[in-house]
């Protein structure tokens, strides 16, 4: 990035409005070791339960 020997006004002015224009990113969802390890342990739960309930079947 390239700045200006000297920051004026003007810079300053379109600087603020691109702040104010660009909107902030959304926080990304971020599971922790122990949400991933209870999402599998369900899932494995779902596909026995359902290999089970298809084998009386």
């Amino acid at each position: 990035m390239i700045f200006p020997v000297r920051w004026t006004d003007d810079i300053e002015r379109v600087f603020d409005y691109q702040q104010r224009a660009t909107p902030p990113k959304p926080a990304s969802l971020k599971l922790k070791t122990l949400s991933w390890i209870l999402i599998a342990v369900l899932v494995g739960i779902a596909i026995t339960s359902a290999v089970l309930v298809l084998e009386v079947f």
